[in-house]
């Protein structure tokens, strides 16, 4: 039975997570310290659930829910490194968010757009699906995934958080 395919990006998509400004300031007022590092997005401290209070986003969270109740196969794909997956999966497992298609962190490399493009293909050439939709935060990344879209052999939607 052909299903929707529904991916959702994590960072300020899914998961109204903190930008490298505003959470250095929050890191510096809730533990007195400077942050320790220079890297922000690649950092499990960036994720440190004792220090940020990371809650989902409202309006994609009621999207979620929709396509939960509809069946759909729901993934999550994130540009946070594979070695921050335990962590990504703490802030989901804290909000009862669960993916039945499976949550993906980028394994390498640094062009996030590509390695998400390639997961999405791989998705569509192995599954059986009869739609396609993306939540992405990133205008750019939303450009490349609507000409892909096109490309394909059935309807694609890109939701730009």
């Amino acid at each position: 039975m052909k299903k929707n395919l529904v991916i959702f990006d994590f960072d300020q998509t899914l998961m109204d997570t903190l930008g490298k400004e505003e959470g250095l300031n929050i890191w510096k007022e809730k533990t007195g310290q400077d942050y320790p590092h220079k890297g922000w997005w690649g950092r499990k401290e960036s994720l440190d659930l004792d220090v940020f209070d990371i809650e989902p986003n409202k309006d994609v969270l009621s999207d979620y829910y929709k396509h939960k109740e509809n069946d759909d196969t729901i993934c999550l794909v994130t540009g946070r490194l594979k070695k921050l997956e335990d962590y990504v999966k703490l802030i989901l497992d804290k909000h009862n968010l669960d993916f039945n298609g499976g949550v993906y962190c980028r394994d390498g490399g640094k062009d996030t757009a590509d390695f998400k493009l390639k997961l999405f293909k791989k998705m569509i050439d192995t599954g059986d699906y009869h739609n396609i939709t993306i939540y992405e935060d990133r205008f750019d990344h939303v450009k490349i995934f609507e000409e892909w879209t096109r490309s394909l052999d059935i309807p694609g939607k890109i939701v730009f958080v």
